[in-house]
């Protein structure tokens, strides 16, 4: 027997006496002709055990097996073969998925309705078991209103959107552009959401003769420059601001501790002059035919032009005073993730700035304080200012930034898979999460509703890239 192998040998008192039987097994691969021999020998990597989760996963899935009976020590035997293969299995050959979100707001109104807002949104996902399928989906805003207490129904206000899925084969849709949403039923005529305008591009998905691809002109390269995008445009400085969120529907009240305007957002983005780009999403992903001996890939990341901040909490004001700037301003560059199948871990960064308010005494009038987001795969995620920390005084009183937040952080890289494994999913579920105190009072109690907080997630990316042929 040639070649790297598995072998058990069995004697009696399981075989007749005299007899030995001994099974030697291969992993092969079926690309040159088939029928035993003519397929080449797989050598499984070295760290492959069938008894450890994340290392189980075969170099191949077709099997050699090659069984010689022999008696009284050799002196006759009998050999024969066969080739196993698993043609109904459960766990994809190929799976290779990516994902990009700049922004995402999660909260409830005083009347219990959920209300979501998203971003710049893209998601891919390409699978090879027993067919082959892609698909890609890109969403460059759109605010959610769910009331799962009646049986009103809320449509989605949304901008550019486009989905793409193979088969049929190939799979596209036109690059789609829309202008400004503004949601109804809000205190202005803002809404309680909205953004500027929005357009997607190279949504498509391919399958053809070969593994999934999304778009269905990536390149076969570690990086490619060809990526389905979601994007949000400057539109000249309007009033409305380029993206706005609040829970503050008509007939509902704010928690006064917080200090919050009623016609005031709790999330915006400032709108700026020209109608350039001032978020984009993007996504690719590429599995490669087994022959290339490439790995399976992909990439997600977000790009937020100069000059885009997310501000939180903007035009805070108390009795004593009206403070026209945001409690905290985030100001992102980029966040990107990549992986390979060949790997098994991803790499991943991010760049930015964090602005927080602070007024270390009642006499100083308050400055920013800026705080780094700069990371990199394998240092630590960078530290946040404390919850304690005086943000502002109020009629002589200091008020710590607990007032308005409940918990906030960075984030680095997960990585759902041993180190060395060639599996994983990786993610880094925001550069910065943060969730608010509740900012509406209970119809019934009068006091500060839980359900009210907000939720964000601040440049969130994601990364799969799986082969097991």
């Amino acid at each position: 027997m040639s070649g790297p192998n598995y072998q058990v040998t069995f004697a009696s008192p399981v075989l007749p006496k005299g007899f030995t039987q001994t099974v030697y097994s291969q992993f092969l691969s079926p690309n040159t002709a088939s029928g035993g021999s003519g397929d080449a020998i797989v050598n499984p990597p070295s760290t492959y055990t069938s008894q450890s989760t994340g290392f189980d996963a075969p170099p191949a899935l077709l099997l050699g097996v090659t069984v010689v009976t022999s008696y009284a020590g050799g002196v006759s035997s009998y050999r024969i073969f066969t080739e196993i293969t698993d043609t109904g299995h459960d766990k994809a050959l190929v799976l290779a998925q990516a994902g990009a979100t700049g922004l995402s707001v999660d909260t409830h109104a005083y009347d219990g309705s959920e209300l979501s807002g998203v971003l710049t949104q893209v998601g891919l996902d390409g699978t090879l078991s027993n067919s082959s399928d892609a698909s890609a989906s890109a969403t460059a805003a759109r605010f959610r209103r769910l009331d799962p207490g009646s049986m009103i129904n809320f449509p989605d206000v949304q901008g550019a959107t486009a989905a793409a899925a193979s088969p049929p084969d190939p799979a596209s849709t036109a690059n789609v552009s829309a202008a400004t949403v503004n949601t109804p039923n809000g205190v202005t005529a803002c809404g309680w959401g909205s953004a500027n305008p929005t357009t997607t591009s190279d949504v498509s998905a391919t399958v053809g003769s070969a593994p999934p691809r999304v778009p269905s002109d990536v390149e076969a390269a570690a990086t490619p420059t060809n990526a389905v995008t979601a994007a949000m445009q400057a539109n000249g400085g309007g009033s409305c601001g380029a993206f706005r969120m609040t829970n503050a529907l008509p007939g509902s009240s704010l928690v006064p501790a917080l200090g919050l305007v009623g016609t005031q957002p709790e999330v915006l983005i400032p709108d700026v002059s020209g109608n350039a780009n001032m978020v984009v999403g993007s996504a690719a992903v590429d599995t490669p035919s087994l022959a290339t001996g490439n790995p399976v890939t992909g990439k997600a990341s977000l790009t937020y032009a100069t000059g885009t901040s997310i501000e939180l909490f903007p035009g805070l004001s108390f009795p004593d005073a009206t403070h026209d700037h945001a409690l905290a301003v985030i100001q992102l560059s980029s966040v990107s993730i990549s992986c390979a199948s060949n790997v098994g871990t991803a790499t991943a960064s991010y760049s930015g700035t964090l602005l927080l308010w602070e007024q270390p005494n009642p006499g100083s009038p308050g400055a920013y304080v800026a705080t780094s987001l700069n990371w990199t795969s394998g240092t630590p995620n960078p530290l946040l200012p404390a919850l304690n920390t005086t943000v502002m005084y109020a009629a002589g009183v200091p008020k710590p930034l607990s007032t308005w937040i409940q918990s906030w952080q960075t984030n680095n890289l997960v990585q759902q898979a041993p180190a060395g494994a060639s599996v994983g999913n990786h993610t880094v579920p925001g550069v910065l999460t943060i969730d608010t105190q509740p900012a509406l009072p209970s119809a019934v109690t009068g006091l500060a509703d839980p359900s009210t907080d907000l939720l964000l997630s601040v440049g969130a990316v994601s990364c799969v890239s799986e082969d097991n042929r």
